[in-house]
């Protein structure tokens, strides 16, 4: 038996009984990792429920998909197929936080928000609908799990669409699987939006958002116009 005591971000292996107090169970909190039952305060000897369990401490889920480059004002854009793999030990994709994926501030788009059905495939396919939805300004995508993924389970997503190319910048898309908010996993690849223009002679015409993509294109002391 292991007892907690406001120790919310310690490390502990999950699957024993825990004992945690009032203060440090609920949503409010965010962060209590516990199943079992609260001791002490008003709520003394109530039970906390899954809902208020964070994932498994120690779960690895990767996101993997394929490097991409967009131009500034492109038309809305088919997505790279992204796969999402759970821990094979320790599976940490559960129906109670569903799965998001966001584009960083740093990447100048959005998804395609009027494209609400995703085709999916792998082993984790069955157990997450295909009907998805937006977050945080159409920046971030949720996937509603609808069943616990088994250890080693995959998911392919596809069908989706990038849009709102505003500006160049780059970056890697982040998985959330806990619902915290936070990074629990970032891809390896990177989605790229670059800005077209004209060059002419040492660096002529680029400024502080040119892309390093754009300055390979251009050679010096020639006249190059991109698009």
């Amino acid at each position: 038996m292991i007892l907690l005591n406001r120790q919310i971000d310690c490390v502990m292996m999950i699957g024993r009984d825990v004992l945690v107090r009032a203060t440090d169970v609920g949503r409010a909190a965010g962060r209590a990792i516990a199943e079992g039952r609260i001791i002490g305060g008003p709520d003394d000897g109530g039970g906390a429920g899954r809902e208020n369990v964070h994932a498994p401490l120690g779960s690895t889920v990767t996101m993997n998909s394929t490097s991409r480059m967009y131009w500034r004002g492109d038309p809305v854009t088919a997505i790279p197929a992204i796969t999402i793999t759970d821990d094979a030990a320790m599976p940490g994709v559960k129906a109670a936080t569903d799965l998001r994926i966001t584009i960083p501030a740093g990447v100048s788009m959005t998804w395609d928000t009027s494209d609400t059905s995703a085709a999916l495939s792998g082993p984790g396919a069955s157990k997450v609908s295909g009907i998805v939805s937006y977050e945080n300004g159409g920046r971030t995508l949720v996937l509603d799990v609808t069943s616990d993924f088994a250890a080693g389970d995959a998911l392919t997503i596809s069908g989706l669409s990038f849009a709102n190319f505003v500006k160049s910048g780059a970056g890697s898309l982040t998985l959330d699987f806990s619902h915290t908010g936070l990074t629990d996993s970032a891809d390896p690849a990177t989605q790229t939006v670059a800005s077209n223009g004209t060059f002419g002679g040492p660096d002529d015409g680029y400024s502080v958002s040119t892309t390093v993509q754009e300055k390979l294109l251009a050679a010096k002391g020639m006249l190059l116009l991109v698009r």
